[in-house]
């Protein structure tokens, strides 16, 4: 506490700080997750009650969202599950921020996946099926056992993992607007010792992208302001296939061996159209072209992982080991007309390969043994190598002898290669009615990076100690008061360190930086719950600072063309309250409602004139479930973003509205329905102000994306209703 009452004296971000202390009293917590296998360690009693979906369990040091509350889980991908999570947003493009911060580290089962890392993450995100997640865990604050990598916290998607006797499964058939159509298969087979699953998706469709940026700004040549529209019309159509599998052996009573692969691949056809206009402040024309493009892309992931549990004699002492290995591949191949409608000039063509290859390898060996009824520890010792290649190249035409002629804005060979070693140790107890969670992480990191195109490298290595503290006390059966600290980093992205200027986008160019450093970061938590039936509420207040944060600079090159790269903030700070609350209004009638409203601060002093900026936001989201009959359940979601700021400007607020509908047919068949952007208002707007730009940039991406579909359960997975939508149990 004493930490907040110092920050509380520091102007408006100080102030609610005070707030959230104050409002330590209302906020979230409900619902019914599956309960854990046999053998795996239990964080804490955990009162469930029935209420609004998504079904949450709140942990000593996370919250977990079970995937098949939100019908989304039906044709939707992880992208569209987060989306409905409390103080989660994905943006139209698949980036994901938490708590209003981008840097948000996404795990696959707990481990590292080159498919939601960098800059493709995104991307990656999108091509989850979302009927292959059994939940997914928001740690705000990781624990040791965690990597600490991610200044906003950590989400981890485990996949399904089907445990009980037999055989099961489900097969599904759906179809959208915009010719989009989906066809899945998922099934287990348990019997004896021998435990298989796996399951493969079929997706096609459509894809638009709809942008427009308007820039004015001084050009640098004439010291004169200019306007410049820029319109971008994207379509894509997109066929993708993500098969997975699992196989267990159970050696004997006290061993287990696994295998599990995973590969997603997709292929898509792009056509756009670009229009750019440029005039000057008397709306003469100075300058008027379009560039059209059509072309090919695919991109596979692929995944592979072996693991070993042995159960020790001793209840609850455990050794897991686990080998993994997942690649992220993408090829690209783009050809391009430019016509100058003014001045008016010859046609050119010109032709874009991009390529990337994204390999990491884990290894990791996890210790678990129980000292008394409510203590144990925990360590464990994890190697992650990352090797990636980045390989772009394009040529011109020669419009006389149509030969290929190597465009040097464009030949880019980039390596990067990274290895970390880790190891962690926890506690977990009870001192004096607190239950406690303590944990250190050390690591020691060593990253080298070449470009191979300039003959240009570098690299650094360094050793960090990352401590984590969980605290837990139960006021009453109901009522449960949390704190926690943890320190962690977030390390530049590959392609951020990349000094080579890319020309992808001939109006705005894009640079990275090969001195950016790690960015330093703690986090402090204070929280309160009551988890008293119907009707559950909990706030928790938090306070983050960190160092050299990465942020995004842009500089005006010409009259048209844009320059962004990357730099290290000097501070920054975020101060704010997330609470929720949900429960049962009615019988058959359950709303659920969250929100987090934070200050932000950061200091671009020397990186940009505006020096140190602040601003309050906050973000929203609610949920409504309503089941009139036994077969019957509507689901309506609605979420709000708030303005995030930017060293030289801010996001733009946003919105969207989703609705599901299931009806049960019979004990095997259910007929799904789900629109997302309903009302078709989920647009990104982002805007620069600066004393020599200002610039307003909008894109929409899909809009509204409706589903329609069958699912039918065989073997024994059926069920004569599905449980996880009866909240009046």
């Amino acid at each position: 506490m004493p930490v907040f009452s110092r920050i509380a004296a520091r102007g408006p971000c100080g102030l609610l700080v005070c707030l959230a202390g104050a409002l330590a009293a209302p906020p979230c917590i409900a619902q019914a997750p599956n309960p854990p296998a046999a053998g795996e360690p239990k964080k804490a009693d955990v009162i469930t009650v029935t209420s609004s979906t998504p079904a949450v369990e709140s942990l000593i040091d996370r919250k977990v969202y079970r995937a098949d509350a939100d019908l989304q889980h039906t044709s939707g991908t992880a992208a569209d599950l987060l989306r409905n999570i409390p103080s989660v947003e994905v943006d139209p493009d698949g980036n994901v921020s938490l708590r209003g911060d981008s840097n948000v580290t996404l795990l696959i089962d707990g481990k590292p996946s080159s498919q939601v890392s960098g800059a493709s993450g995104a991307d990656g995100l999108g091509q989850i099926p979302a009927s292959d997640i059994d939940h997914i865990e928001v740690i705000t604050n990781p624990p040791a056992q965690f990597k600490p990598d991610g200044s906003g916290g950590v989400i981890n998607i485990v996949t399904r993992k089907i445990r009980k006797q037999g055989s099961s499964g489900t097969t599904q058939a759906s179809f959208g607007n915009r010719q989009r159509s989906l066809v899945g298969l998922a099934g287990a087979y348990n019997q004896g010792r021998l435990r298989l699953s796996g399951g493969v998706t079929l997706r096609t469709e459509d894809r638009m992208r709809e942008q427009l940026e308007r820039r004015s700004s001084v050009d640098p040549a004439t010291t004169a302001f200019v306007a410049t529209d820029h319109t971008f019309d994207e379509h894509q159509r997109v066929h993708g296939i993500a098969a997975q599998g699992a196989a267990d052996y159970v050696v004997d009573d006290h061993d287990i061996f696994g295998v599990s692969v995973g590969d997603t691949q997709r292929r898509a056809r792009r056509h756009f159209l670009q229009t750019d206009l440029t005039r000057d402040m008397t709306e003469d024309l100075l300058d008027q072209s379009k560039r059209l493009s059509d072309g090919d892309s695919w991109r596979l992931d692929r995944k592979q992982g072996i693991h070993f549990d042995h159960d020790f004699a001793k209840k609850g002492e455990k050794l897991v080991i686990n080998l993994q290995r997942t690649v992220t591949r993408e090829r690209e191949s783009y050809d391009y007309l430019n016509t100058f409608l003014f001045p008016v000039a010859p046609q050119s063509r010109d032709h874009l390969r991009l390529s990337l290859d994204l390999v990491t390898t884990e290894f990791s060996g996890d210790y678990m043994l129980p000292l008394a009824a409510s203590m144990k520890i925990e360590a464990g010792y994890a190697i992650q190598h990352d090797d990636n290649a980045y390989d772009n190249s394009g040529y011109t035409i020669d419009a006389v002898t149509g030969g290929h002629v190597p465009n040097a804005n464009i030949i880019n060979d980039f390596r990067y290669d990274q290895t970390i070693y880790a190891a962690y140790t926890t506690y977990e107890g009870q001192w004096a009615g607190i239950d406690t969670l303590a944990g250190l992480r050390l690591e020691q990191a060593n990253t080298r990076f070449f470009q191979i195109t300039n003959s240009a490298g570098g690299g650094q290595g360094y050793v960090r100690v990352y401590p984590t503290l969980h605290l837990r006390k139960d006021l009453t059966p109901t009522q449960k008061l949390t704190a926690s600290f943890s320190e962690r980093v977030r390390r530049p992205d590959p392609e951020e360190l990349n000094p080579f200027t890319d020309h992808q986008d001939i109006s705005n160019l894009r640079a990275g930086n090969p001195d950016l450093k790690p960015e330093e970061i703690q986090s402090f938590e204070l929280g309160y719950a009551n988890e008293a039936s119907p009707v559950t509420y909990s706030a928790t207040a938090y306070y983050r600072v960190s160092r050299n944060g990465v942020t995004d600079i842009t500089t005006v090159l010409s009259n048209d063309v844009l320059l962004t790269t990357k730099a290290n903030l000097a501070r920054g700070k975020t101060t704010g309250v997330e609470f929720a609350t949900s429960g049962r209004v009615v019988r058959g009638l359950s709303v659920s409602l969250s929100g987090n409203v934070f200050c932000t601060q950061i200091d671009a002093d020397g990186l940009t004139a505006m020096g140190s900026r602040s601003t309050v936001s906050g973000n929203a989201k609610t949920t409504v479930d309503y089941r009139p009959t036994s077969d019957d359940s509507f689901q309506v979601g609605a979420n709000y973003s708030g303005k995030r700021l930017t060293p030289q400007g801010f996001v733009l607020p946003s919105w969207a509205m989703n609705f599901g509908y299931r009806h049960q047919l019979d004990n095997q068949l259910a007929l799904v329905l789900t629109v997302s952007d309903l009302l078709n208002t989920q647009i990104q707007r982002r805007r620069i102000d600066t004393l020599t730009l200002r610039d307003d940039y909008r894109r929409r991406s899909g809009g509204r994306v409706a589903w329609l579909g069958l699912v039918y359960a065989f073997g024994d997975s059926k069920k004569p209703k599905p449980d996880k939508f009866d909240y009046d149990q």
